[in-house]
């Protein structure tokens, strides 16, 4: 399963990831996705991280009910640090009302269904993409700099 976040990243993981690479020479990238893929036969939807209790307590499926719950006007969500409640009030109608919501794709994603590449800084992005073009065979993908999304 490839586990892909809908509209937005997951910023509270990100920041993880980044945190735990800040020694090394790591680039970070967010990779845009054709929807499409959210159609593969077997993508489940889960309204919050899908390794979670309260995520399972809702329930991971891949019906349109298991879609549309990414999206409902509440999520209630309990862990060792207790119970958030995250609210869509705040949200653009198209991010689900958790930002730790994830689909989990199936299998693969075909390089076809990436729409773009998005990095934080002028060179992060020149250094990826020279590196790409020397082992990518095809038509690439939009690279481009968008700090907000870090």
């Amino acid at each position: 399963m490839i586990n892909v976040s809908i509209e937005r990243p997951n910023h509270y993981l990100l920041k993880k990831f980044k945190e735990r690479s800040a020694e090394d020479s790591r680039a970070w990238c967010v990779i845009m996705i054709d929807p499409c893929v959210l159609y593969q036969e077997g993508t489940k939807f889960s309204v919050s991280n899908a390794a979670s209790g309260s995520s399972r307590a809702y329930g991971i499926g891949g019906s349109i009910d298991h879609f549309r719950a990414l999206f409902q006007d509440e999520v209630k969500i309990s862990s060792f640090y207790g119970e958030r409640v995250f609210h869509r009030a705040s949200h653009s109608a198209s991010w689900p009302t958790d930002i730790q919501a994830e689909a989990l794709v199936p299998d693969r994603i075909d390089a076809t269904n990436i729409l773009g590449v998005c990095f934080e800084s002028n060179e992060e992005l020149y250094a990826i993409k020279a590196g790409v073009k020397v082992v990518y065979d095809g038509d690439l993908p939009k690279f481009e700099v968008n700090k907000s999304l870090f």
